[in-house]
């Protein structure tokens, strides 16, 4: 059995860690690398597919660069 996840803070400790890494962005907006994510959490049922989710969190993924990056959002229907 899958132990329960709260993806969110897992997606804000990566991108935190990433940022704390301080890697030098030379050629970038911001002085150091940093990153953003969009993700999606669901429950598939047997119509879901994989192309299905990862255009919802490609959807979040833009949304999080739309919102000035370095931020982590998830997919919901306001995302959409």
């Amino acid at each position: 059995m899958a132990k329960n996840v709260d993806t969110a803070a897992l997606a804000e400790d990566i991108r935190k860690s990433v940022f704390e890494l301080s890697i030098p962005h030379f050629h970038g907006a911001e002085p150091v690398v940093t990153m953003s994510v969009g993700f999606v959490t669901m429950t598939p049922d047997a119509n879901t597919t994989a192309r299905e989710f990862i255009e919802k969190a490609d959807s979040a993924l833009y949304r999080a660069k739309d919102q000035g990056k370095n931020c982590c959002i998830e997919f919901t229907l306001e995302v959409a």
